[in-house]
């Protein structure tokens, strides 16, 4: 008789179903205050590692090697970012204008990026869309209007390569002629700028731009008027003072970076320099002049002769010439300089941190030890400031504060070097060990219980076959032992046993 086994995975399904039931036997047969505590575990380890799988770190990248964008190119970025399903965790914007996008997803961003056709333009893309305007039909006011427009694209992508601006727009306003005879107005330049984090430019950047402008032919330095995003203006047409103010400025930025070039040794040391316009030296008194004395002059009468008097005129006696003045006088304004001198005030403040630092390393410093170092780095620093100021243009002295940082006044207690193998842990590592630990015991507990055998029910007397009888006889309780390993290991040929018994005359207990 030819026995059918069933297809393998039929019989893993059945497997699969005899433990799923065993399982659920086991845990039915538990306390009820045991049930609660199996589902509330198995619930918290899936929270554990669904929360694991949701915080698990991104990898960035600088979307096109990291190129800077300017705020009206973000807001297009960022839309059409979004309407491709690109979330908060997909991509970031820093403070720099750069676009950091998921590793997995930067190809697909870069591609949207590219057909946006953002960005600012080079030099060689704006030379070449200029000679591409050419043709019989274009008259001379477009070309010439073309022209100007390709030189304020000039000067736009050339300031935008400046440190700290993000995006430029440059206009340049010549007014025409008011007719024959008449002097024109003289052109104009209007720069607007957008500055990276909203900081305000730096005096050698506005410097810059208007060496920049003052490239065109028509256009003088004191002819333009530098403003940003921000609403500040740092020069303005026509006003000579502001080019001053800036030249200054930037004359004190020169200065505070020579300075720090000499004294970067100090850490943390700052310095301010200002430029005030030198006071006019006092002129000397002149001394007065002595008040004339008359010489005597010999009497209108004299004695003569008696004689008869003559009808002639006498002689005028010619005046005195008036002393020759001992200093010239001094004209009622001086002509005024094309540069005025100016002296420079410098104010060091060096961190009180550098102090203590410098100090006793194995006991807290006294005044009396800090005393030395104090005196010895402003010496340093003096003849560091001398070395960079010209000679004649320091106010003399250089103001050299402390200020207090936030390391405290007591050195604290230094720990020792902990070696890299021995660094803190992320926190995930702990949780992913506490979970897979608890999974584990939650499947040993579950398994010993699913291992003990239920107590063999005793069979009844009556309706027992004669097969059954002999059987029972003939092996005893260990025939019982093989029947149930053989339904618990491959329940299909169990069922397949207990068919052929019954149709030889066996009867179920």
């Amino acid at each position: 008789m030819r026995t059918e086994n069933p297809p393998p995975l039929a019989s893993a399904w059945a497997r699969l179903r005899a433990q799923a039931a065993r399982f659920r036997r086991s845990i039915l047969t538990r306390r009820t205050a045991t049930r609660w505590l199996l589902a509330l575990g198995a619930l918290a380890l899936l929270g554990v590692l669904g929360y694991l799988a949701r915080s698990s770190p991104v990898s960035y990248t600088y979307l096109l090697a990291g190129m800077q964008f300017s705020q009206d190119d973000l807001i297009e970025i960022q839309r059409a970012l979004e309407a491709k399903h690109f979330d908060a965790r997909s991509y970031r914007v820093d403070d720099e204008g750069r676009i950091e996008v998921a590793a997995n997803r930067i190809d697909e961003a870069t591609d949207i990026v590219i057909k946006l056709n953002v960005g600012k333009p080079s030099l060689t893309h704006i030379k070449n869309q200029a000679r591409e305007f050419s043709g019989p039909f274009v008259g001379p006011w477009e070309r010439e209007q073309h022209e100007l427009e390709v030189r304020e694209q000039v000067l736009a992508a050339m300031i935008q390569k400046l440190d700290g601006i993000m995006s430029a727009d440059v206009t340049i306003h010549r007014p025409k002629g008011r007719g024959a005879g008449r002097q024109p107005a003289r052109a104009t330049a209007f720069v607007y700028v957008e500055t990276r984090g909203g900081r305000e430019l730096s005096p050698k950047a506005v410097e810059a731009i208007q060496n920049l402008m003052a490239r065109e032919h028509d256009v003088t330095h004191d002819a333009v008027t530098v403003c940003d995003d921000h609403g500040r203006r740092y020069l303005v047409a026509g006003d000579p003072m502001g080019v001053r103010s800036n030249l200054l400025r930037a004359r004190e930025e020169e200065l505070s970076e020579k300075i720090l070039e000499q004294i970067n040794w100090v850490k943390g040391v700052g310095v301010t320099v200002q430029l005030i316009p030198s006071p006019a030296p006092t002129p000397a008194p002149i001394p007065a002049h002595p008040a004339p004395v008359e010489e005597p002059r010999p009497p209108d009468w004299e004695v003569v002769p008696n004689h008869p008097l003559e009808l002639v005129e006498p002689t005028p006696t010619p005046a005195p010439e008036p002393a020759p003045a001992l200093h010239p006088v001094a004209s009622a304004a001086p002509p005024k300089q094309a540069d005025e001198p100016v002296i420079a005030r410098v104010w060091v403040k060096v961190p009180r941190s550098f102090y203590y630092l410098k100090a006793l390393p194995n006991r807290e410093p006294s005044p009396g030890d800090l005393q030395p170092i104090v005196t010895r780095t402003e010496t340093l620093i003096r003849t560091a400031v001398a070395h960079a100021i010209p000679p004649g243009q320091l106010s003399e002295p250089v103001v050299i504060d402390t200020i207090p940082d936030d390391v405290p006044v007591s050195r604290p207690l230094s720990a020792s070097d902990v070696p890299a193998s021995r660094r803190v842990i992320s926190w995930w590592v702990p949780a992913g060990v506490g979970g897979g630990l608890m999974a584990a015991l939650l499947f040993i507990g579950v398994r010993l219980r699913a291992s003990r055998r239920p107590t063999a029910r005793p069979a009844s007397a009556s309706g027992r076959s004669r097969f059954e009888g002999v059987g029972a006889s003939a092996a005893g309780q260990s025939a019982a032992e093989r029947v149930r390993e053989l339904i618990r290991l491959n329940p299909e040929a169990a069922a397949g046993v207990l068919h052929r018994w019954i149709g030889q005359g066996g009867h179920l207990p």
